[in-house]
């Protein structure tokens, strides 16, 4: 990335977009369960 979109770790001014909280976690939710599910047929 260039200097002017770098941005340290949990830089004050990032303006996270809360919206995809729920769907992130709804995803990675799934992906959890179809890991665990095939975890179980083995």
């Amino acid at each position: 990335t260039d200097a002017s979109h770098a941005r340290p770790l949990h830089a004050s001014d990032y303006d996270f977009n809360d919206d995809i909280l729920g769907p992130g976690a709804a995803y990675t939710a799934t992906l959890a369960q179809q890991f665990l599910a095939r975890q179980d047929a083995d």
